[in-house]
């Protein structure tokens, strides 16, 4: 069981185009949030439409799970209406768990921030792993690096709820160069929780991460470099296809 995760593409057409030439490799893709660009020369509203059509067409190869980042926000309580309205039978978004083949995942939405959504409970592959997917990484941590000059950024409320319930993965973006400048990386650990942040470059093909569940790696692949590590699963998972 192979998931293909990929933060920050900021309404990048490349990007998701490789995106979709690629999914069927894979038996998910994860969305980390930001898939929209405010800063961009096209209408958020055409943005909109064009990222949901994309969603649903990639979803017809695989499951899409997806989150909202601060780019995708178009309400004043911090939530993507728009993104929570393109929920389909293979499109999971904002305040999903899912669950199949042992594996469980959360997908927290920007909004979590707030401290208003409830904490998500688990399905019924409770021996399983547990990923979560947030926009903004947990704070403190090397996947959260910030350049010279810029305030320090992570989510402290992100932290307590990783500390509390131990998920097995958290899957973040948000701050693009993190895994890029010293100090900084694509991964780290709160507690024995895996954090991830694949990071953001330009270019036709976006960093990502891969999540290999049958051989128990995880993988990080930029421009720049290639790195994996062994990912620790619980023994039920061992070996599942």
């Amino acid at each position: 069981m192979r998931l293909l995760t990929v933060a920050d593409i900021h309404f990048n057409l490349r990007q998701l185009a490789w995106i979709e030439e690629v999914a069927e490799d894979y038996e998910a893709v994860i969305l980390a949030g930001d898939l929209l660009d405010l800063t961009g020369h096209v209408p958020i509203e055409q943005q909109r439409r064009t990222m949901r059509q994309t969603l649903w067409r990639l979803s017809r190869r695989v499951p899409v799970l997806a989150v909202s980042g601060n780019h995708d926000v178009d309400g004043p309580d911090g939530e993507a209406s728009w993104l929570v309205a393109s929920a389909a039978p293979r499109v999971f978004v904002d305040g999903s768990t899912v669950a199949w083949k042992q594996l469980t995942v959360t997908l927290w939405p920007w909004s979590a921030e707030s401290g208003h959504l409830p904490t998500p409970r688990r399905h019924a592959a409770d021996q399983g792993p547990w990923f979560w997917v947030h926009h903004e990484p947990p704070a403190r941590t090397r996947v959260c690096r910030c350049p010279p000059g810029r305030p320090e950024a992570g989510s402290s409320a992100l932290v307590e709820r990783i500390r509390w319930h131990r998920p097995t993965v958290v899957f973040a973006g948000h701050l693009h160069e993190s895994p890029f400048l010293p100090g900084g990386r694509w991964w780290d650990r709160v507690g024995d929780t895996l954090v991830v942040n694949p990071g953001s470059l330009h270019g036709d093909v976006p960093a990502h991460v891969v999540t290999d569940l049958t051989e128990g790696t995880i993988r990080w692949v930029s421009p720049l470099g290639i790195d994996e590590m062994t990912l620790d699963l619980p023994t039920p998972l061992a070996g599942v296809a």
